[in-house]
């Protein structure tokens, strides 16, 4: 089967699989773009693909699933931690501590510290 023919047939399938575990049109359209090229590149070419849908559907889900997993992994910036760390700790709020200035600028400067030695 041609890639087109396979694109034609199943590409709203993969489209929405891709829209159920992204939760983001950009992403999902990325990803599936992404399945097809990806069937593209495989050795073996599309002639003796048996199943396509299930393939194509299990390649949309880990692909989908890598995005996700490298979407979580990005890391803040020590710099970013310690502003959101400070401020969760001293919002003033029914449950928080309210820290004065000098404590919170002796907290930042800890938290900072700490963080960099990870």
């Amino acid at each position: 089967m041609k890639i087109e023919d396979l694109y034609n047939r199943y590409g709203p399938m993969v489209i929405r699989r891709c829209r159920h575990l992204l939760k983001d049109e950009h992403d999902a359209l990325d990803v599936a773009q992404d399945v097809f090229v990806r069937l593209l590149q495989r050795e073996g070419g599309t002639a003796d693909i048996t199943y396509p849908s299930s393939m194509l559907y299990r390649i949309a889900t880990n692909l989908c699933l890598n995005r996700i997993r490298d979407s979580k992994l990005e890391p803040l910036s020590i710099g970013s931690r310690v502003s959101t760390t400070t401020r969760a700790l001293t919002t003033r709020g029914p449950l928080s501590v309210g820290f004065s200035e000098s404590t919170t600028n002796s907290l930042e400067r800890w938290l900072f510290y700490t963080l960099s030695m990870e």
